[in-house]
């Protein structure tokens, strides 16, 4: 059933788009093409469903050709209506507790169609319909009040209304009890319903009629004209006319007993290209479009014919340094009036009344841009006026003096540098620059001073500040010095004294290899080894982690003369490269130590960096010398110090 409903639908159309066509190729002689079809325009639907029906209801259709519009209902894919003229149909031999979808087609009978979708489910139980109600309607002009009294529902369900006139309805689920019919036409009958729906497909209908009559007509109010001349031209204005009923005036305008423009809203029109020194005569008309009408007349008379003004030249500018020439061509009167000139230079006449074609302008500013005219003058008012514009040349500039710069103070890898002042000849403000090693450090400084951070240790620069004075004087100063060396660091002995570390000595423990495992932020070298331990002999090792082979050792004796244990005792080895991010350990093998754990009872110590060495794990192993094999985080014992020197 649903493939015979689309067959019959694309049959449809098809006869649609075919009529059309056969219409146009009948009609070829004719010279006129005709227009190509619009479809009907866009339409809402709405459904009321029962247990075993549904009403469909829709706004009309409206198509902007004017042409007639019919209706086809289609349910679940089958025609169900074809042909409607009205805007609602009932659907009956539903299914309970079913729901359904479908369509409203709305065809202009040329092959033009538009579609308003619809969908519902129907009700699983009998439903009651809402009770009687009242209809009453009050009619104010051309405007009609449908009030009703309020329709209950026996089974309790809200109760909605909508509004039907002359067969289209045209509001949906009002809630209130009225509603007011406007703009309607005068001298006519209308009929209608309210229908009262309780949402479950049972409905109360009620009509209605009422007979709008026949509308009195005013004519438009006074209003006054008045006339502005402007050569052979005049601006007709006038005041608005009111209308006492309301309506909407236009205006005619008339000049000499012919009309010149009609349909105006505005209040003004211009009448142009007239004879000079002519008096014309006319009217304005106000209607409101019902056959009211106000009139009121006018009239004028146009000016002299003016005088014609110079006729076009060209304007032309040479510029040397601060002045410029100012040169124009001859411009003709077409009246032989004499022509002369005036010359003005922002805003302001700086020569008047010249015969020459030629103007110099002196002691103006340097390389700034200035903006004029040369007007010409026929001596009758008539001026024609040519625009000039043009940039003065760049001063001559003279640089600043000489000036000195010098080192003030070297602190590790910062610099401070100072330089006398540098005066300029012109009075420009001078700013500094100042370079290191060809880069700018620094840039736009008014004072004599500055500070170099972060320079790179055991480092040669040349330092050169640049004076400017803006105008492209740039004299400068230059002299060389060298950072100092990195200082050293002995990184476990700084990790040793940590605040939050507590110190416990320990001796005659027997015989252990232990140590601390690092990795360098920054590669440098290591230069010295050594420990703080109680009296004897000790060899301190360097290994690489990964492979636990050994890099380098030293021994280092501990003889205090007071037999202190705390003291840290350095012996200087040939430099050891380590590299960043390779991990490394220090160990020594010793029967006593120096234990250090938080003074907060099981917590973590490691991993800690330490200036540019971070240390990862504590390792020891029982014994003679052999890689560690236990670590731990919590505590390290020591102390088996190396002097870390870092690269830049």
């Amino acid at each position: 059933m649903k493939n015979q409903s689309l067959f019959s639908i694309k049959l449809l159309l098809h006869v649609l788009w075919v009529l059309p066509l056969v219409f146009i190729i009948s009609c070829k002689d004719k010279k006129d093409p005709e227009p190509k079809n619009r479809p009907p325009g866009e339409f809402i639907a709405s459904v009321v469903p029962s247990d075993t029906s549904a009403i469909l209801g829709w706004t009309e259709a409206i198509d902007p050709d004017g042409d007639g519009v019919k209706y086809a209902v289609i349910l679940e894919g089958e025609d169900k209506a074809t042909s409607l003229e009205a805007t609602s149909y009932t659907i009956n031999s539903l299914e309970a507790g079913t729901n359904y979808t479908g369509k409203i087609v709305a065809a202009d009978g040329k092959g033009g169609f538009s579609e308003a979708k619809f969908s519902f489910e129907t009700a699983n139980e009998p439903n009651s319909v809402p009770e009687d109600f009242t209809v009453s309607t009050t009619v104010n002009a051309n405007e009609s009040n449908i009030s009703w009294t309020k329709s209950n529902d026996s089974d309790g369900d809200v109760v909605k209304y909508d509004l039907e006139l002359e067969g289209a309805i045209i509001k949906t689920d009002l809630t209130n009890l009225s509603h007011k019919l406007t703009d309607l036409k005068y001298n006519t009958s209308y009929t209608g319903k309210v229908i009262a729906k309780d949402g479950k497909g049972g409905i109360k209908e009620k009509s209605y009629s009422f007979k709008i009559g026949s509308e009195a007509n005013n004519s438009p109010g006074d209003f006054t004209v008045s006339t502005a001349v402007n050569g052979n031209g005049a601006a007709i204005t006038w005041t608005a006319s009111t209308d006492p009923d309301g309506d909407a005036i236009k205006y005619d305008v008339e000049l000499g007993g012919g009309s010149v423009k009609t349909g105006l809203t505005g209040l003004t029109h211009s009448l142009s290209d007239l004879d000079y020194s002519k008096t014309y005569s006319g009217k304005i008309i106000a209607k409101d479009g019902k056959g009211g009408s106000k009139e009121k007349t006018y009239s004028f008379t146009t000016e002299s014919k003016p005088n014609s003004a110079p006729g076009d030249f060209t304007v032309s500018t040479n510029v040397d340094g601060n002045k410029t020439t100012i040169s124009w061509t001859a411009s003709t009167d077409p009246d032989g009036d004499v022509v002369k000139y005036d010359v003005n230079l922002e805003g302001s006449n700086v020569a008047s009344s010249l015969t020459t074609t030629s103007h110099l302008l002196t002691d103006l500013e340097y390389n700034k841009v200035y903006n004029g005219k040369v007007i010409a003058k026929d001596g009758k008012g008539g001026i024609t006026e040519k625009s000039y514009s043009f940039t003065t040349g760049i001063k001559p500039n003279n640089p600043p003096g000489n000036f000195t710069a010098k080192l003030d103070n070297l602190n590790g890898n910062t610099a401070s540098i100072s330089w006398t002042t540098a005066t300029d000849p012109d009075g420009d403000v001078i700013t500094y620059n100042v370079e290191l090693n060809g880069s700018v450090e620094a840039s736009g400084l008014t004072g004599n001073s500055t500070t170099l951070n972060d320079l790179l240790y055991s480092t040669n620069y040349e330092v050169t500040v640049i004076a400017s004075d803006g105008n492209g004087g740039t004299p400068s100063d230059s002299f060389n010095f060298t950072t100092l060396a990195a200082p050293p660091e002995f990184p476990v002995t700084t990790f040793s004294n940590a605040s939050n570390l507590k110190e416990t000595h320990f001796e005659n423990q027997g015989d252990f290899e232990f140590g601390l495992e690092f990795e360098p932020i920054k590669t440098g070298k290591i230069t010295a080894l050594g420990v703080k331990l109680c009296f004897g002999n000790y060899i301190i090792r360097i290994w690489d982690a990964a492979s636990m082979t050994e890099i380098m050792k030293a021994n280092v004796s501990v003889n205090n003369p007071d037999q202190s244990c705390n003291i840290l005792n350095m012996v200087d080895i040939s430099p050891v490269v380590v590299k960043k991010g390779v991990k490394y350990m220090v160990t020594v093998n010793a029967n006593n130590w120096y234990n250090y754990v938080s003074t907060k009872a099981g917590e973590d110590i490691l991993p800690v960096t330490k200036g540019n060495i971070k240390f990862t794990r504590y390792g020891f192993v029982a014994g003679s010398t052999a890689f560690p094999t236990t670590f731990q985080l919590t505590r390290f014992a020591g102390i088996a110090e190396f002097k870390f020197v870092p690269d830049n």
